[in-house]
């Protein structure tokens, strides 16, 4: 083990707790796959022991043929794995690698009476294996010596001997292959298509199969993989589907007719897909998420399994998806996530499961009937769990973002909840697009999770946006904005818990792994809310990660970090890099890696390291393991790397947490806390009633109704107000005699006390009848018709056109303050401010219309694209009329957000400035720019006047000249009640707005407590 720097000697009490917790995960014997027999009557279980993998057979109920055999007494010693039934149910299939090494075997084992015979050799480690419907054939998946791994399959090459040195790399090595095998006479052949890696497959037996391929054999390659039909006959590949992400299990329907893939990001997780066979038709069923592991039965439904928040479920996907079973709990399979093995009738389930304070056993359920998803224990692997890990508790949390994103995690903890504030240890996972989801021990982080809570510590598994389990939008959220939103949500529960009393603030530490790793040290590197730090296997320097790490090229284009082939590229990998990581006055940070890593290979250790030490601000020391990759396996260097991350805690966050078992007397929490400290936040479904909670909304509908009454009111007072009786200013022109007089009074209730006549006059409002046209004899109503749709048309560009021009000139004001820049574009608004709307229109016309010929110069079209060419030259001189207005409050908002101590953070902390400005700045300047545009839009409607004056266009501006000079008065009731009502209306659309734009206006001030 290579040390960078000596260490004193701390405490050892913690590093003593966390090496016995850790030592009683590491003795688990782990379930890693389960298989069910066709006719449901055994499993086959695939487990990771202490001393290698082995297979685990039961019953699958009391049987009077007692347990099926495992490999007898005369078996050849190998590590046993991927077990595959044959339809016989007896034999068993499996992948025999020796323990010295060497190529795997294909192995068939006889349950009936532990027999084993070898089929064939294969030529490299096994990734998958397939059995025909018919079992007479299999196909296997084969990485070849010296292929490059991921992350989550330890970033160490395959190595079926001793390392070569030198060792050789050169384009096209290491590729996976697929072999078919007869299992009748063990002969083996090479069937993939030369040049293609094949990543995945699915295979129902002949020459069909669909596999995820691509042409670059490094993990990197993995990220551009796409869908392919392989005839293993001809050795070629047709391309069925190209993901915008990348895909993985895929699934062949029993007809061959329908393939299936789950498309996702990175680490995969996501929605399944659907390719007809013989069209090529794509398909993409709705309502399934997080999906990891697809069936097709034999009845032609998917089957799927996924992530679910924190825990599981299975369902069906398709045109009906149905959740059939969910719970927090966590299933595995071979690839490491959620995923079944189904009986041939389909009646049995079995997978591996594993829960908090439920050591993981294999498990079966009926799928149909009263005990329907009812998991039942098949295996006791682990019968005696160690008091350490018994002893925990495992709850979930919520909080809120900044941005009012909620952010899932779990807590776990030792001894009883309300222990008083505990220091705090926020453990970040991988991926990102992983989870911490609900375990027995979670092993993320060098497994210091249960660990950490044993010793006393108050341990947060956050899932910040970017984690799995809550949608492929969520995973996705953070494509451009790596070290943005993750990071504040990471903050966000940190402050969550010390707000609650739960965690003690001056006692906190961020530990993570790869991804997490990164996001650890950039907290560390940017913020001073952490007293200590722990980076495991991390990537510190993105831009020479995609040079040198063996998934460069294809992750950082999925995670959108930037192009290193140009100079604006280049600065945005920079810019997210924790080696430049600034803002903070510096946190002590332990960094831990393994010397073999290929994913995040350990020079991105060393950077980190000397730039720590080079800025002098804060402890820093490495330690590099031999022989370790991405993960560590050796248990020896497992626990001393978790004992010196226990050690560094224990050093900088004041001690040693107190004993969970007699905890001290609890501190009073920093500020106030709910009853209910950690109170569970609402649901997604309900994010918009959080943000528009009813009363506000119903407040605001109020106030708008009691407007609307009011301005009726005075809009009806207009015929009481008139001069003369108004009885003949109803009648108009029409000659006043006496019985029409009469007729009118009758008619319009004018003979009747004026609130009696209010009554009638609003009913017949709120049944649209708005009267008769003094002047023209028709209905208002069909008056008002064609009319107000070409006003609101003319607004609603002209609206547009403000903002389209008033917005980005003020941000480029408010950005280039004080500068030539500024004053130009300020001089622009007095310009388009000072000038008349009919002197702006003429200008129009003259240069557009009648000069250049681009737009008619008056008049209101035909309709449709007609229409809309009619109305560019009033909308755009109605535009720039009020410009200016959202130029000059839009730059005064951006101005005063720009000074805010939060945006100078953000730009500290090495956050981009295109970030800055959508995530920080804009959100601020919002409110008050969607405050003014609600008054700029009353202007507009008073402005058409005169601009359809100016092009001659038929709206309500003319409209309402005519019926003033005329004394139509029921017009002028009319038009200014519908002035009116959009005004009001676009007031409402503000207020309800403005909570959407910032989360603090979504609950009232507290009210003061009164002085004493």
């Amino acid at each position: 083990m290579t040390v960078a720097a000596a260490s004193p000697a701390p405490p050892r009490r913690t590093a003593d707790t966390v090496r016995r917790v850790l030592g009683e995960a590491l003795r688990l014997t782990r379930p890693v796959e389960a298989r069910i027999s066709p006719d449901g009557r055994h499993v086959a279980t695939a487990a990771a022991t202490p001393h290698g993998a082995r297979l685990v057979l039961t019953p699958a109920a009391a049987s009077p043929d007692g347990a099926p055999h495992g490999p007898g007494p005369g078996a050849p010693a190998a590590e046993r794995h991927t077990p595959r039934w044959l339809p016989d149910s007896r034999t068993l299939l499996h992948v025999a690698e020796p323990p010295g090494g060497g190529p795997a075997r294909l192995d068939a084992l006889d349950t009936g009476d532990g027999t084993v015979r070898t089929l064939a050799q294969l030529p490299g480690a096994v990734e998958e294996l397939h059995v025909c419907d018919d079992g007479r054939e299999a196909l296997a998946l084969c990485a070849a010596d010296g292929a490059e791994r991921d992350g989550m399959h330890l970033g160490l090459p395959v190595r079926l001997g001793p390392a070569p040195a030198p060792e050789r790399f050169a384009p096209g090595l290491g590729a996976r292959t697929l072999h078919h095998v007869d299992l009748a006479d063990g002969r083996r052949t090479e069937v993939s298509p030369p040049g293609l890696t094949v990543w995945n497959a699915a295979w129902r037996g002949g020459t069909l199969a669909v596999a995820t391929v691509g042409e670059d054999p490094l993990p990197g390659g993995y990220y551009e993989a796409r869908l392919a039909r392989l005839d293993l006959a001809a050795r070629t590949a047709t391309t069925l589907y190209t993901p915008a992400g990348q895909l993985a299990a895929p699934s062949l329907s029993p007809d061959l007719r329908t393939a299936a893939v789950v498309e996702g990001i990175s680490i995969v997780s996501g929605r399944p897909v659907t390719v007809d066979l013989a069209t090529g038709a794509v398909g993409r069923p709705a309502g399934t998420e997080d999906a990891t592991w697809l069936h097709h039965a034999a009845d032609g439904t998917l089957w799927y399994a996924g992530w679910d928040t924190h825990g599981s479920r299975v369902g069906h996907a398709g045109p009906e998806p149905r959740v059939l079973w969910r719970d927090t709990v966590t299933l595995g399979g071979p690839a490491f996530q959620p995923a079944l093995s189904l009986s041939a009738d389909g009646r049995l389930a079995a997978t591996v499961l594993d829960a908090p304070g439920r050591a993981p056993e294999t498990v079966l359920a009926p799928t149909s009937g009263p005990d329907a998803w009812q998991w039942r224990p098949v295996t006791a692997l682990n019968p005696e769990p160690g008091p350490g890990l018994a002893a925990l508790t495992t709850e979930e949390t919520r909080w809120h973002a900044p941005d009012g994103t909620e952010v899932h995690g779990l807590l776990m903890y030792a001894g009883p909840r309300a222990a008083g504030p505990r220091p705090l240890a926020l453990l970040v996972h991988g991926g990102p697009a992983w989870l911490w989801s609900a375990g027995y021990a979670p092993g993320d982080v060098l497994g210091l999770a249960p660990a950490l809570a044993a010793a006393g510590h108050l341990v947060l598994l956050a899932n910040p946006r970017g984690s799995s389990g809550r949608g492929l939008d969520h995973a996705r959220a953070v494509v451009g904005d790596v070290g943005g939103g993750d990071l504040d949500d990471l903050l966000a529960g940190v402050r969550h818990l010390t707000a609650a009393g739960l965690a003690d603030p001056d006692r906190t530490a961020v530990l993570g792994h790869s991804y997490g790793g990164h996001a650890a040290a950039l907290l560390a590197g940017r913020t001073d809310a952490f007293r200590a730090a722990v980076v495991v296997s991390a990537p510190t320097d993105w831009l020479s990660f995609t040079h040198t790490s063996n998934i460069g090229g294809g992750y950082d284009r999925a995670y959108a970090l930037g192009d290193p082939t140009t100079p604006a590229g280049r600065e945005a990998l920079l810019a997210r890099s924790a080696v430049l990581a600034a803002g903070g006055r510096g946190t002590p940070t332990l960094l831990l890696h393994g010397e073999a890593d290929r994913v995040t290979p350990v020079g991105q250790a060393h950077e980190l390291y000397r730039s720590l030490v080079r800025a002098g601000r804060a402890p820093a020391e490495l330690y590099v393991y031999p022989g370790e990759g991405h993960e560590f396996t050796d248990p020896d260097h497992l626990l001393d790397a978790a004992a010196r991350a226990a050690d560094w805690l224990d050093t900088h966050l004041g001690g040693p947490a107190p004993d969970p078992a007699h905890p001290a007397a609890p501190t009073p929490p920093p500020r106030a806390a709910p009853e209910d400290p950690v109170p569970p936040a609402p649901g997604a479904a309900a994010r918009l009633g959080a943000a528009l909670p009813p009363r506000y909304v119903a407040r605001r509908l109020a106030g708008t109704a009691v407007l609307l009454l009011v301005l009726s009111a005075a809009v009806f007072a207009l015929l009481q107000l008139a001069p003369g009786d108004p009885a003949r200013t109803l009648l108009g022109a029409r000659g006043a005699t006496p019985e029409a007089l009469a007729e009118v009074r009758a008619r319009h209730h004018l003979d009747q006390p004026v609130l009696v006549q209010y009554g009638h006059w609003l009913g017949d409002l709120l049944r649209l009848d708005l009267g008769t046209s003094i002047r023209t004899g028709e209905s208002v109503a069909s008056a008002l018709g064609d009319r107000a749709l070409l006003t609101c048309q003319l607004v609603g560009l002209g609206f547009a056109t403000a903002l389209l021009l008033g917005l980005p000139l003020g941000v480029l004001a408010a950005f280039r303050e004080r500068r030539p820049t500024d004053r130009a574009v300020q001089g622009l608004g007095v310009v388009t401010l000072s000038t008349p709307a009919f002197a702006s229109g003429l200008a129009l016309i003259y240069v557009c219309a009648l000069m250049l010929g681009w737009f008619p110069a008056y008049g209101a079209g035909e309709g449709g694209l007609d229409r809309l060419r009619h109305l560019v030259l009033p909308a755009v001189t109605l535009g720039l009329a009020v410009m200016a207005v959202l130029l000059k409050l839009t730059r005064a908002a951006v101005v005063r957000e720009l000074a805010r101590d939060h945006v100078t953070f953000a730009r500290a902390r090495g956050v981009g400035p295109r970030t800055v400005l959508f995530r920080y700045v804009l959100r601020g300047a919002a409110v008050p720019v969607t405050a003014g545009a609600a008054l700029v839009l009353a202007y507009l409607l008073a402005g058409t006047v005169m601009v359809e004056t100016v092009f001659a266009l038929p709206g309500l501006g003319p409209l309402l000249v005519d019926s003033i000079t005329f004394r139509d008065l029921p017009v002028v009731q009319a038009v200014a009640l519908a002035v009116a009502t959009l005004v009001c209306l676009a007031n409402l659309a503000a207020d309800l707005a403005q909570p959407l734009l910032d989360p603090r206006l979504r609950t009232p001030a507290p009210t003061p407590k009164a002085a004493r």
